[in-house]
């Protein structure tokens, strides 16, 4: 059969077509879907900080003594051992601050009080119970905002505990019974910052404890516990990925292919003619039988009492019990020539030789 120069529209059978036809959908889908989901970019929400601050209170005591013939002066400053019975008043230098840093600007502002706290308690094997607490307040005020989101107050502040130990001796009286002791200079307040659209406020507090227990004659002035607080001011903000590209170029191409399968299989592939479908048919004869085969050069005889069998799988399993070859010739296409297929064993012979076809897929009986 001659073949024309140039581009020949491809020869697709019924199972040929099928099959590009199925691979073309499965392509087309895989690509729709894979290019669908890329364009679905995935977001998140993250947190984001707009604005760091500390949070910080301090306080410096002193005490001012009645005259006396011990000490030259009449201050004893921070960190000394004071006695309680040439103690006049003590005086506190308390200040508190909040400054921070971000990349929004923060406006901060709060307010404070300063007071004492008388408290009575009774002492039992599970722990101290309170009786009673009472609040002495000194000052109270605004904490007024600086500059840079910084805001702080400093007050002084001067407390004598003869008075407060007076009032805890009528406490006393009024309830009939002694108890366990407590006056202490309370100084706190909260801090309050707007950043952006967002708020936050922060609490502090500082205390001294005051001697008015007459059993200790001797007290020294530290803070109940340290006053130093962290935080910050975040928001959420949605991220959205970059477009996959690689992702959406794969898809674009799985779907590209599958629509040229699918083109190819309906509209330009063109259905084998006769002499197509038996050359396909012994290509896959050969495929599947090529192996089990002895292919000659010479034609091959087939003389008149030669024995027809249906099928080339009939004349294999003829070889094989027989101990012969299955012998063709082959054609210049490299098929067997005129679908021939000999099995010689002495003076007998069979041979199958393949009938015209229309359809080129193997059947079973083959």
């Amino acid at each position: 059969m001659e073949r024309k120069a140039g581009w020949q529209r491809p020869v697709f059978d019924g199972r040929r077509k099928c099959t590009a036809a199925l691979l073309g959908v499965l392509l087309l889908m895989a690509g729709v879907l894979l290019f669908l989901n890329a364009l679905r970019r995935q977001s998140s929400l993250e947190e984001k900080t707009l604005y760091n601050y500390t949070v910080g209170a301090t306080g410096t005591p002193r005490v001012h003594l009645l005259e006396n013939s011990v000490y030259p002066g009449e201050w004893l400053e921070n960190s000394e051992v004071y006695p309680a019975s040439l103690t006049d008043y003590i005086e506190f230098q308390l200040s508190a601050k909040l400054a921070g840093s971000g990349d929004t600007r923060a406006v901060s502002s709060g307010t404070y009080t300063i007071g004492v706290e008388l408290s009575g308690y009774y002492s039992t094997e599970g722990g101290k119970k309170t009786i009673f607490t009472r609040q002495f307040p000194l000052e109270e005020g605004e904490i007024p905002a600086g500059e840079d989101g910084v805001a702080e107050i400093q007050k002084t502040v001067q407390v004598r505990p003869a008075d407060y130990s007076e009032n805890l001796t009528e406490i006393e009286k009024e309830l009939g019974g002694s108890f366990e002791r407590s006056c202490k200079l309370v100084f706190s307040g909260t801090f309050s910052l707007q950043c952006a659209d967002k708020t936050a406020e922060q609490p502090f507090s500082l205390a001294f404890s005051l001697p008015v227990d007459s059993k200790n004659t001797f007290y020294q002035l530290n803070p109940d516990a340290d006053c130093s607080e962290q935080g910050s001011i975040t928001t959420k903000e949605r991220k959205t990925a970059a477009l996959p590209f690689f992702r959406l170029l794969v898809g674009l191409i799985f779907a590209l292919s599958g629509l040229v399968l699918l083109l190819t299989a309906f509209l330009i592939a063109r259905k084998p003619t006769a002499e197509e479908v038996q050359a396909l048919f012994l290509r896959r004869l050969l495929r599947k039988y090529g192996s089990r085969l002895v292919f000659t050069e010479a034609a091959l005889p087939l003389p008149d009492d030669a024995v027809s069998v249906t099928s080339l799988e009939s004349l294999l399993l003829l070889g094989e019990e027989r101990r012969q070859p299955v012998m063709c010739r082959s054609d210049k296409a490299g098929l067997p020539a005129d679908g021939l297929f000999t099995v010689q064993d002495g003076s007998q012979c069979f041979f199958y030789r393949t009938e015209a076809r229309t359809d080129a897929s193997i059947p079973l009986s083959a």
